[in-house]
């Protein structure tokens, strides 16, 4: 059974739109945040280095890569991109299970919105990985292979 699609719906498909425009800003602020927040350890870990220093860069430098290359994936509008922005969502909602973990554990100010992150994150999570999984946009916009 195939899929019928009225022309109004194809109407510029061949780009990022409609809903799709929130997840792009979204992805590229999260790649400026990310990045600046990686340099920051990175030069924390220079001028003090130890094992307290390098473990935040261990989490923070493959996560900035991993978002860069969904980001990639994303603007080239290649067909695995909606499968990476669900990850780079579920990696979220990961992220903030742990720094709620750790605001359990030993709470701190620096931990204090981790309630507040996570709750972010799995809304977010809510809302655009069934996005995603369903549109029929996002299924006639990442057809690329490259």
């Amino acid at each position: 059974m195939g899929v019928f699609i009225d022309d109004r719906e194809l109407k510029d498909v061949e780009r990022i739109g409609g809903w799709l425009a929130l997840p792009a800003v979204g992805i590229v602020v999260t790649l400026l945040k990310e990045g600046a927040e990686a340099c920051s350890l990175l030069s924390g870990l220079v001028a003090v280095p130890n094992m307290e220093t390098l473990f935040p860069v261990v989490i923070a430098v493959p996560w900035v890569l991993f978002v860069s290359v969904a980001a990639v994936f994303f603007f080239r509008r290649h067909s695995w991109a909606p499968y990476l922005y669900i990850v780079l969502l579920g990696g979220y909602v990961i992220f903030g299970e742990v720094y709620l973990l750790m605001h359990i554990v030993a709470p701190e100010a620096d931990t204090a919105d981790a309630p507040k992150q996570l709750a972010s994150a799995v809304v977010g999570a809510g809302i655009w990985i069934p996005y995603f999984v369903r549109s029929k946009r996002v299924k006639l916009t990442f057809v690329n292979r490259w």
